[in-house]
């Protein structure tokens, strides 16, 4: 029964968990409300709340570490985004001092925008 308790919760993980940003310290009504959504779930295909206990301990405990978790892994995601970007950036500038090579003028990323007479 422990294969099959630990497909369905995972499962039921992946498909109602998402980031929604951080529970406060403590707060485990979200998770409470995903436990039990779980566990009526889980009844509808033949699997017991102590057999979910039996395997995962605490419910509520084990969705609020998940909770945290999905949030944990979007943070990191902006982060590498965010790290991705400012190398761009570097590689852009980089490229734009070699081209401008031995000229006087300081290298920039963003384009100057259209005079007057460009804009017509």
């Amino acid at each position: 029964m422990g294969d099959k308790v630990r497909t369905f919760v995972d499962f039921w993980i992946q498909s109602h968990i998402r980031a929604e940003g951080y529970q406060a310290k403590g707060d485990t009504r979200l998770a409470s409300a995903l436990a039990r959504k779980c566990i009526e779930m889980a009844q509808t295909e033949g699997i017991s709340a102590s057999d979910i206990e039996a395997e995962f301990g605490d419910i509520i405990e084990y969705v609020h570490w998940q909770i945290k978790r999905v949030n944990d892994d979007l943070a990191m995601s902006v982060r590498d985004v965010d790290r991705a970007s400012i190398r761009r950036i570097d590689q852009q500038l980089e490229e734009g001092l070699i081209d401008s090579f031995p000229a006087s003028d300081p290298v920039s990323v963003t384009q100057p925008s259209k005079s007057r007479y460009e804009a017509r």
